[in-house]
């Protein structure tokens, strides 16, 4: 059953490049090279490119920002990814903030660094950036060098959050269908648990591990689909089923 995504009920791969004004048919294979292409062009204007890539849990974000970043160094440009799932509050500060059940809300991040490291980035300065790890399921005592110049991309479910709109200078959402999101994640989860017998996941009797999945899919994600991610769509240049 495919639930509130724009791309149900699609046989084909559907982008609406905004920039164009266009709609489009093309290959699963084709949006990350069409996107390259258009991220190149208006790139060559900066010293520094900031790219935002949203959409829902499991949309596909890290992977097609992987793709997107290897595209365009094939192109001979210069592209880092930045994860912005680091910028979530600490497990500890949710829960003592009573919003261990809101994780991945926009009140979970820590908004006020993001916003202030971003303008950093878009200053050309460099910046060290939080980790998440989702072995552990929480934000970790680590950071990661950002070097300035080139194509920065921003990928996570805030990458197109009204206060990092204004900052960036090409903004993407993948439009991915539902149940297929529902499913990478609960795939995701169970792999991660797997390698970790002390994930929180393991905690649960096995035989009600997809069963507690779906209802966090449900109660957490879907929810925070409907209510702040699916609105951003409409401020992207390039919407892209992934």
């Amino acid at each position: 059953m495919c639930r509130a995504s724009a791309a149900c009920g699609r046989s084909k791969a559907v982008y609406y490049d905004r920039s164009e004004l266009l709609l489009s048919e093309t290959s699963l294979n084709d949006p990350v090279q069409h996107v390259a292409g258009l991220v190149a062009e208006r790139a060559k204007r900066s010293a520094t490119f900031l790219v935002g890539i949203g959409g829902g849990v499991a949309s596909g974000k890290s992977t097609f920002a992987a793709n997107l970043a290897a595209e365009l160094a094939r192109r001979g440009m210069t592209a880092q990814v930045i994860s912005l799932d680091g910028y979530l509050k600490s497990n500890a500060v949710l829960q003592a903030a009573g919003l261990a059940h809101r994780k991945g809300f926009p009140e979970s991040f820590d908004v006020v660094r993001l916003v202030a490291d971003v303008e950093q980035m878009r200053a050309g300065k460099p910046v060290r950036v939080p980790v998440y790890d989702h072995a552990a399921n929480d934000v970790v005592e680590a950071e990661t060098a950002v070097e300035p110049g080139g194509v920065l991309i921003l990928e996570g479910v805030v990458a197109l959050g009204a206060e990092l709109v204004p900052l960036l200078d090409f903004k993407v959402f993948l439009d991915t269908d539902l149940e297929v999101a529902r499913a990478r994640y609960e795939a995701r989860v169970l792999r991660v648990s797997a390698l970790d017998p002390a994930h929180p996941l393991n905690a649960i009797p096995p035989e009600h591990r997809v069963s507690v999945l779906n209802t966090v899919w449900v109660e957490v994600n879907l929810k925070n689909f409907s209510e702040h991610i699916a609105p951003t769509r409409d401020t992207a240049d390039v919407a892209v089923p992934f």
